[in-house]
């Protein structure tokens, strides 16, 4: 599959804001890329399709699993966890962001921002292109990422919000992530089963 059919920017370093001071990381080529999500989604799911998966949209399977081997891939709050009786995770972050129409300083650096403001995680700025960025913040409850949003989108200007969205991330594995239920082979992945890169989501 070729992600570069999805990609939106590339990025070559950080610019990271703390307590009025900024550090500036660079790199000779891209260390990461933008990508629209919703595109690369489709790319996954056409390419496993190609490989015999069938993939069945708009239900909710809720307990009456008819398969061998069951994949929980269902988010933090995954219905197949509950189902199962997996122990539950109870670190999470909450995250807020949106799309702005705002320019960046360097289109090729993310922004991190470290404050108190952002209690438990940091405030984000990354660049889509040259007049589009996505800007978050997250915070550990009971603090409110709404109102870290908020507070990081007036820093910037209070720039055109475009869209915006809410998210949970969880950040620590759940105590268990995989087992068998009679013949019933279950795995958790992903956010299901805690598998998220903590420091940044």
């Amino acid at each position: 599959m070729d992600y570069r059919k999805c990609t939106l920017n590339s990025i070559w370093g950080a610019n990271i804001h703390c307590g009025g001071n900024t550090l500036f990381v660079r790199r000779g080529q891209p260390v990461a890329y933008v990508i629209d999500r919703a595109h690369f989604d489709a790319l996954c799911a056409r390419a496993a399709e190609s490989h015999g998966v069938k993939i069945q949209t708009g239900e909710r399977i809720s307990g009456n699993y008819e398969a061998s081997m069951v994949i929980g891939a269902d988010g933090p709050a995954s219905h197949v966890a509950q189902n199962f009786k997996f122990p539950r995770n109870s670190h999470f972050v909450s995250t807020f962001q949106g799309i702005f129409k705002y320019s960046c300083p360097d289109p090729r650096a993310v922004e991190v921002y470290l404050s108190p403001d952002f209690p438990g995680f940091f405030g984000w700025a990354i660049p889509q292109s040259e007049e589009c960025a996505l800007i978050g913040a997250g915070a550990k409850p009971p603090a409110s990422s709404k109102r870290a949003y908020d507070l990081l989108v007036k820093s910037l200007g209070s720039p055109k919000e475009l869209s915006h969205s809410g998210f949970t991330i969880p950040t620590s594995v759940r105590a268990k992530t995989a087992g068998i239920f009679g013949s019933r082979k279950v795995l958790l992945v992903g956010d299901a089963a805690g598998q998220v890169k903590a420091t940044t989501g």
